[in-house]
């Protein structure tokens, strides 16, 4: 997991909203990094679903995404089968790998955790979402940034579920962004202390 990731479930937990939403790694998501032999990310996803045996049914999931350098961010809620796509680029469509992985890691979580369905077999169940996001300028690379202000907005506001009106802004500022940056380094001086 990512130090700001990190971060951001550390507040969680300081704030008592731990239950509320949990963290992917960004690592194992990625079409360019090596999958583990044992575990594919479908199935590190409906482990990290499955957290707390599943019984938070209202718990949205951060799982960052890069492809190509450029980072877009899944807000996951395995109970609802809903998946919120934010992407800082503005593309219209969702890269095949993680629609692939991320409905059968639904999929998977659903099997175990869902007795109250029977075994989901078709990607229809689970619904695909684009809410309107801040969009990046295209001439920074500062994406990654983006992506925490998505999840430093969503945890501040305590929403359950990502529609056009939790994002009030068609772009961050620059200040805005710095304080993602500020946040970070004090975060990383009192790790290294």
């Amino acid at each position: 997991m990512d130090g700001r990731e990190r971060y951001l479930k550390e507040q969680c937990q300081e704030e008592g909203i731990s239950g509320m939403f949990g963290f992917c790694d960004s690592n194992v998501l990625s079409p360019m990094n090596p999958t583990i032999e044992k575990e594919n990310p479908s199935t590190y996803l409906a482990c990290v679903f499955g957290c707390n045996e599943g019984k938070n049914r209202n718990q949205l999931f951060f799982a960052p995404y890069n492809e190509n350098r450029n980072w877009m961010l899944a807000v996951i809620s395995p109970w609802n089968g809903i998946v919120y796509w934010l992407d800082p680029g503005g593309a219209d469509t969702i890269p095949e790998f993680a629609k692939t992985v991320i409905n059968e890691g639904i999929k998977q979580f659903s099997a175990f955790h869902r007795k109250d369905i029977k075994k989901i077999k078709k990607d229809a169940y689970i619904g695909w979402k684009q809410p309107k996001c801040p969009s990046h300028p295209k001439h920074r690379k500062d994406y990654g940034y983006f992506l925490c202000r998505y999840m430093l907005e969503i945890l501040e506001k305590r929403v359950l579920w990502i529609t056009d009106k939790v994002f009030t802004q068609e772009a961050y500022s620059l200040e805005e962004i710095d304080e993602i940056r500020d946040i970070w380094v004090e975060y990383l001086l009192k790790q290294l202390n």
